[in-house]
């Protein structure tokens, strides 16, 4: 049972009731000498009852509090989460440019093209930039201007098809039109844009501003409208700095340059108050159940300390799903998934894709040289590249040099390629796994891990034709037709019929792995043999576990806000917006948006009544679907 302190009052009643009971003389009124010794003694004990229970709270991490709790966490290595700052990413534009949009979708090969306002660009003959920061982007010459018309005509034809504002939409914001964007390209040197920049969501009503630093530099190229992402933390923590999108629209301090205006195309996420009692307490508990290792709880834990700090991402969401063996003959058969993502409800995993494409010109065989259709810094500066990947006549080639010219690469070989090719035949680039197989060796280890096992595939090339091997796959239980397993999460295949692939054969793979938080996170979990210290790992050996971005279910919500009268509509249903985009980001993996939960955050003192439009009914979610945030409207 707890230990209960007493009072004063029950500790003296008890002193009086024992003298009584061995003595019928001796006087224990108030004011009495007998009474006035007993309630000294009895404030003496009712101090000592208090330091002890002081003591018992302070020594337990259930009943601690404050620096109390943090020092009994340290005796477990936990630390106290601190508070976080919002990040996110903003784009930089330049309202001075002179640019104008295409009105109607236009073919390759078009010369004269009409656009919304032929008179933004100066006097003729003028460069142009097309499909800023497409793949189609191109400059052309504009030779002659019709305003009466608001036509341009171009000193050759377009080299790509363009879209026009007539399939984009005119109701979108103009960053969102690069595709139609036509633009003057003035020579003038770029725009460089220092890191350090503040930028802000201005203050609404009684809520004050949110402000944020640009964390990079950025340049924007002449001709260009809008810069690539720039990367920004938010100058206070907790979750009043997560904003949503399109709210940070001003620059705070001086702008970077004349005409610059700024947005934030996505909201921003990530910032979190300080680990209250209850929070840590809570932590600490799992922490310890999970000090045996290699468990669920283990592994959970370790994945909510991960973060990168490079691009201030940090581990918000995570849930375990474990798929057990169904037939324990094929190996392969049965994994443990691992699903994460920032908690910022915009999260993107980041990954690296091997280049492919496809070849410039036929090949008749023999020739050095190959010209690819890829633009500069596609390719590593040197390699192999499979042609026709999949064809009876498919080969290997080794090239040694690259250069670019435009949108071509050519590529010279070490050596020459064998068969005939038409032009616009695929290629793709490859990694070399082995340069000649013995029938001892069954794994062989990628230089890379978390690994993406849809786009995953293992070339066999025995000198005279290459071969796409079969991976096992227990979705479709091919064992008996397999030739090789993958483990994604560390990134090693396994051979299951050293037959299969003859003495002597290289082996080649193409594939896509996981950057940033996921493959941090893998590392964490398995472990890194190439630093162990700092990757242990986790996870129990042998066990196939890979880490995944969730399922996103995009839900859109609407609700109305009654007020009380007098209040300002704007700054309520502005800290509305935040408390719900705060709320959606609070869940996990597999919970569910709760209607009267959400209904419980946004009323205030000021909201008289919620009334919910969309959805019309909680949303629940699978143990591998998070639910975020679609389109947000309170009225």
């Amino acid at each position: 049972m707890p230990f209960i302190p007493r009072t004063k009052e029950e500790i003296l009643a008890d002193m009086i009731a024992f003298m009584r009971m061995n003595s019928t003389v001796t006087d224990y009124n108030v004011g009495s000498v007998a009474r006035t010794i007993l309630e000294a003694a009895a404030l003496e004990d009712r101090e000592q009852y208090m330091k002890m229970v002081q003591i018992l709270k302070a020594f337990s991490y259930r009943t601690a509090s404050s620096d109390n709790l943090d020092r009994r966490a340290s005796d477990f290595n936990i630390t106290r989460m601190p508070a976080s700052q919002a990040y996110g990413n903003v784009i930089i534009m330049d309202d001075g440019l002179s640019r104008t949009y295409l009105t109607n979708d236009v073919t390759a090969g078009s010369s004269v093209l009409s656009v919304e306002d032929a008179s933004v660009f100066s006097t003729p003959p003028i460069t142009a930039r097309f499909g800023e920061q497409t793949s189609s982007q191109e400059d052309v010459t504009i030779s002659d201007v019709d305003l009466d018309n608001s036509t341009i005509t171009l000193s050759s034809g377009l080299t790509y098809a363009h879209s026009g504002l007539s399939t984009i939409g005119t109701s979108t914001d103009e960053w969102e039109l690069s595709a139609a964007r036509v633009s003057e390209v003035s020579g003038d040197e770029p725009q460089v844009i220092n890191s350090g920049i503040m930028v802000q969501a201005p203050p609404v009503g009684d809520l004050a501003a949110v402000k944020f630093t640009t964390t990079e530099a950025q340049i924007l190229l002449n001709g260009n409208f809008q810069t690539e992402d720039v990367s920004i933390l938010a100058t206070n923590t907790g979750t009043g700095s997560n904003v949503g999108p399109k709210r940070i629209n001003t620059f705070s301090t001086s702008a970077p340059f004349s005409n610059a205006k700024v947005v934030n195309t996505r909201a921003t996420g990530g910032g979190i108050f300080a680990e209250t009692d209850l929070q840590f307490a809570e932590r600490i508990e799992e922490t310890i159940g999970s000090l045996s290792g290699a468990t669920v709880n283990a592994i959970i834990s370790e994945c909510r300390k991960v973060s990168v700090p490079l691009t201030n991402q940090k581990v918000g969401r995570v849930s375990l799903r474990e798929e057990f063996v169904v037939n324990p003959d094929e190996p392969g058969d049965g994994r443990c998934t691992v699903f994460v993502d920032d908690g910022t409800g915009d999260f993107v995993a980041e990954y690296t894709t091997f280049p492919y494409g496809s070849i410039n010109g036929a090949l008749s065989g023999g020739e050095p040289t190959v010209q690819l259709d890829v633009a500069e810094g596609t390719l590593p500066d040197e390699g192999y590249i499979i042609l026709d990947p999949g064809a009876i006549t498919t080969e290997v080639v080794e090239y040694a040099s690259i250069d670019y010219t435009g949108l071509l690469a050519n590529i010279y070989l070490v050596g020459t390629v064998t068969n005939a090719y038409e032009d616009n035949t695929n290629f793709v680039y490859v990694e070399q796994l082995d340069d000649s197989t013995t029938q001892t060796q069954k794994f062989y280890t990628l230089p890379n891990i978390a690994i993406m096992e849809g786009d995953f595939q293992l070339f066999s090339d025995n000198g005279t034709t290459v071969a796409e091997l079969t991976r096992f796959d227990p979705t479709v239980s091919n064992f008996a037709t397999a030739e090789y397993l993958l483990a994604a999460g560390v990134g090693q295949v396994e051979l299951i019929d050293l037959s299969s692939v003859p003495t002597a054969s290289k082996l080649y793979t193409w594939y896509s792995h996981y950057d940033g938080l996921l493959e941090e996170v893998q590392r964490t979990v398995d472990g890194d043999i190439r630093n162990p210290t700092d990757y242990p790992g986790v996870k129990a050996a042998g066990v196939n576990l890979v880490v995944l971005p969730p399922n996103y279910v995009v839900v859109n919500i609407h609700f109305t806000l009654i007020l009380n009268e007098g209040v300002d509509g704007a700054a309520e249903r502005e800290r509305a917006d935040r408390i719900t985009r705060n709320y959606m980001g609070e869940l996990n993996c597999g919970e569910s948006l709760v209607l009267t939960e959400l209904i419980k955050r946004v009323k205030t003192s000021n909201v008289v009544d919620v009334i919910i439009h969309q959805p019309t009914s909680n949303i629940s979610a699978d143990d591998d679907e998070v639910l975020v945030v679609g389109s947000l409207v309170v009225t």
